[in-house]
């Protein structure tokens, strides 16, 4: 036996965030492409008509964040990762490695899954380069996984750049996601992951809903009612406006889709709705799988909690409030609150070097 390295290189459409984003290991990079490489022979380039000549992958076209600068986004792991593998290993046959070990391969889909219900966008990984190397941190060969090109512009849904900061300091081992033997919330988070690949916004929509139905229709009866209801309880934080703002916006986005897939009306589904009810279902998501985390309860176990009157337990309410807050500085705050409301003292020390200490990270 030999050992053998990996590194990964993944070319990423849906992501022009500016500056430097780290997540799992993963450095999120700039690429710049040259300019003669996009040139048809005989020709010269042109600022004013970029794009008019270029004559590139179209897996590059699709990923390019400034068609001017031909600029890129890409991931680069920050350490080579170490697997045991026969001696008789060579670059002809390096691929028996991906079959020897998928979570090879696994690790970088979780990677696209995580991120797209960490940040709330449609980030695809166009590209996959798995490169390896020897013993000597040699490069061997590489191996790549290619997606079918998307005509969506993934790069035009961009959040807000606050909430993209603000979605971005959350790190969930989502390792844990897998092992939670309910399967309501593991056909939800398929759903929902789904629901990034499609083309077409009806799709997407839907498929959003029926992430929050696998969760919140367990007996098949009618659902309106019941989705924006827990929906509310799990968000408003107690709070009887926000309560009743999450329940309206609930019902209205359920009707449009309603509306669209009983053909009463055609394209109905607007930009603005699908990114609303993304923001509502990441949170429930999320919030759904704190309840399986701290409660143990079981699918209709977490619906009858849902339904009485008995408030979230305390550890469930601070997650929510972490996912409410518009910064760091926001959730300490809040979640300060929450512990002095239960009848808990927190010495003015204690508050003095959170508060301070939050300030100095990301608000």
């Amino acid at each position: 036996m030999k050992k053998i390295y990996v590194k990964y290189k993944i070319l990423v459409n849906g992501l022009s965030t500016e500056g430097e984003f780290k997540k799992d290991g993963f450095t999120l990079k700039t690429g710049k492409l040259k300019k003669d490489f996009l040139l048809k022979e005989g020709k010269k380039y042109n600022e004013k008509i970029e794009g008019l000549y270029l004559n590139m992958n179209l897996y590059l076209i699709s990923c390019l964040t400034n068609y001017k600068k031909l600029t890129y986004r890409y991931f680069e792991s920050d350490q080579l990762v170490e697997y045991e593998v026969s001696n008789k290993i060579n670059k002809e046959n390096i691929n028996t490695v991906l079959e020897k070990y998928p979570e090879i391969i696994k690790k970088v889909n979780d990677f696209e899954k995580k991120l797209r219900l960490v940040l709330n966008i449609p980030i695809l990984f166009q590209t996959i380069t798995i490169e390896f190397y020897d013993e000597n941190k040699n490069f061997i060969s590489a191996s790549q996984c290619i997606k079918p090109i998307s005509s969506w512009n993934r790069l035009k849904y961009n959040i807000d750049p606050k909430e993209f900061h603000n979605n971005s300091r959350f790190n969930m081992n989502f390792s844990y996601t897998e092992h939670t033997n309910n399967m309501h919330f593991e056909r939800a988070l398929e759903f929902y992951n789904n629901s990034f690949e499609s083309e077409h916004i009806s799709v997407r929509y839907i498929l959003i809903f029926s992430a929050l139905e696998a969760i919140f229709n367990l007996d098949g009866e009618t659902i309106t009612g019941k989705l924006a209801k827990y929906s509310a309880k799990l968000l408003a934080e107690d709070n009887e406006n926000t309560y009743n703002d999450i329940y309206t916006d609930m019902k209205m986005l359920y009707k449009k889709r309603c509306d669209y897939i009983h053909g009463t009306k055609t394209n109905n589904i607007l930009d603005n709705d699908e990114k609303l009810l993304r923001r509502y279902a990441r949170k429930i998501i999320l919030s759904y799988w704190m309840l399986i985390q701290y409660t143990k309860k079981t699918a209709k176990q977490i619906l009858k909690y849902l339904d009485s009157d008995e408030k979230l337990d305390l550890q469930i309410r601070m997650f929510i409030s972490a996912i409410n807050a518009e910064s760091f500085t926001e959730q300490q705050y809040k979640e300060i609150k929450l512990i002095e409301d239960e009848g808990f003292e927190i010495p003015e020390e204690i508050k003095e070097y959170l508060l301070g200490n939050s300030s100095k990270n990301k608000n």
